[in-house]
């Protein structure tokens, strides 16, 4: 799964970065235990504020986590959604950082990928079965 966390300010970024070893730490325990997910298969990244004038009803920050569809995830998701609530809230976001809120979004997209390092694919899922000529 790749998680990123999009902040809606400069000053919500630089207090998610004070806190992102930690965050990162839980929110990683907390997706790999909930999805059966491999111990550093999720990776977590705090995105720089893209938005140069953003929309002042928009949440302070949200988090986007991306990955394939699976039986695990189906069966997690509303589960991983409240527990992900929780921790945020453990966190001091909700309250501290993030007074207009933080979105979460977990979602599954279709498609194949691949991980490629010196010019190998060492990781990947395939839509159709792994092709032949790889």
């Amino acid at each position: 799964m790749l998680v990123n966390i999009v902040p809606k300010t400069q000053k919500v970024e630089d207090v998610i970065n004070e806190m992102m070893v930690d965050l990162r730490g839980a929110l990683d325990e907390l997706i790999c235990r909930k999805t059966q997910s491999p111990e550093g298969d999720v990776i977590i990244n705090l995105l720089k504020c893209p938005y140069r004038n953003a929309d002042p009803m928009a949440a302070d920050a949200v988090i986007y986590g991306e990955t394939n569809p699976s039986k695990e995830f189906d069966e997690a998701a509303d589960k991983l959604l409240a527990e992900t609530a929780r921790l945020l809230g453990d966190f001091g976001l909700t309250i501290q950082v993030a007074t207009g809120g933080i979105e979460v979004w977990y979602r599954r997209i279709d498609g194949a990928w691949a991980q490629i390092q010196n010019g190998r694919i060492v990781d990947a899922v395939w839509h159709t079965g792994e092709p032949d000529n790889i």
